[in-house]
């Protein structure tokens, strides 16, 4: 996850992708401040990687391709593979809150992008 959100702030810092508006990104962390969880634990996605991902693919691959740019392509198949396994193992243990998240964004499990 780490090396895909590199890739997407390389893309921003060499502006081929801008940042959303302010105020998209102030009403994004109230809407998660307001319905995920508050204080330390706001920025968790609770091994909802691939919901993140997604978003953010769709989001600066717009930018790229208006701008002629190649898109970005996200995690391999066998790092998605290895996510789904973490994820499920961990479903247990991290149920309320990996639905608290989703609940956030109108979403359900049948809802995440499967990317492959």
């Amino acid at each position: 996850m780490y090396d895909f959100q590199a890739q997407v702030l390389a893309v921003v810092f060499a502006g081929r992708v801008a940042l959303p508006l302010k105020g998209v990104m102030q009403a994004e962390q109230r809407r998660r401040k307001s319905r995920v969880l508050p204080g330390a634990l706001l920025n968790s996605i609770f091994l909802l990687d691939d919901f993140v991902i997604h978003r953010m693919l769709r989001w600066a691959n717009a930018d790229l391709m208006t701008g002629g740019f190649e898109p970005l392509q996200g995690p391999d198949r066998a790092w998605w593979e290895a996510f789904r396994t973490e994820r499920e193992n961990a479903r247990p243990l991290l149920k309320v809150l990996q639905d608290n998240f989703l609940d956030a964004y109108d979403m359900d499990w049948d809802g995440l992008v499967d990317l492959y």
